[in-house]
């Protein structure tokens, strides 16, 4: 991990107005997590990326994570869980139910933040952010409004509801999600932030601008650029975007031809 961030480090320094990077830590040894997000804060990453699915020793409902929580938010550093990543995510001995696949990263990231909120530590620490990662965000309307339809069944303790919690300190990124765009009219302005995802081969560039148009067309252009930017930098830069970006000196073009042939299909 460290031999990654210290990478990254490097990387980020070519344009730290521009890349916020963020340090992946390891949280067997909590101590040594913190030791290490304070060392990527010192030297300019914004955030921490920590794995969907821990083991199941530790659930982020423990308290062994108590040290890291605390640091975050004293450092403003946000926690992001991304998705297909973790000891939970490696198992593969269960069944798969009808056409379900193996791993639904829906499924984690509602685990991951019903731990993190049932066990009060956005309560604890209220300033703390906590971001999923390339899961999409149409669920997260329906998971928080059915989080507070079981937590007043079960009386819960918590002075809030979780939904309380979700549009306070929880944000989603989602890359192409035409049912989240939609809801985007009621729910997570201030949430929800768009990628290309580059440079994954799921990424929508070249071409993203027809997947903007698509889910987030229909949206007024404040509520668009929030999402499209100015959340993303409220989390991770402080809310200040990068500067403008200085025009192209030369350039090759891109091929028209492999444009054609590499142009995202949005159904």
């Amino acid at each position: 991990m460290r031999v990654y961030n210290d990478w990254l480090i490097e990387f980020c320094d070519a344009a730290p107005e521009r890349l916020w990077g963020l340090a992946m830590l390891s949280c067997w040894d909590i101590e040594a997590a913190v030791e290490e997000l304070e060392r990527g804060k010192a030297a300019g990453l914004r955030g921490a990326q920590l794995q969907m699915t821990p083991s199941q020793e530790i659930p982020y409902s423990s308290e062994h994570y108590e040290p890291l929580w605390e640091a975050a938010q004293a450092m403003q550093m946000s926690i992001n869980l991304h998705i297909n990543s973790g000891l939970g995510h490696a198992r593969r001995e269960a069944k798969r139910s009808g056409m379900l696949p193996d791993g639904v990263h829906k499924f984690d990231s509602m685990r991951a933040l019903g731990d993190i909120i049932g066990s009060g530590v956005l309560e604890r620490y209220p300033r703390l952010r906590v971001v999923v990662a390339e899961a999409g965000v149409g669920w997260i309307p329906f998971f928080a409004q059915e989080f507070d339809a079981y937590v007043t069944q079960r009386r819960s303790t918590l002075p809030l509801r979780p939904s309380e919690y979700i549009w306070r300190q929880v944000y989603g990124a989602f890359i192409s999600d035409r049912v989240g765009g939609f809801l985007l009219s009621e729910y997570g302005q201030d949430n929800f932030m768009w990628s290309n995802d580059y440079p994954h081969p799921a990424c929508i560039w070249p071409g993203a601008a027809n997947g903007i148009e698509q889910d987030l067309g229909h949206l007024p252009p404040e509520a668009r650029a929030k999402v499209i930017c100015s959340t993303a930098a409220e989390v991770y830069n402080g809310g200040v975007l990068p500067p403008p970006a200085e025009p192209p000196g030369e350039h090759q073009p891109l091929d028209e031809l492999w444009f054609k042939e590499h142009e995202p299909v949005f159904a």
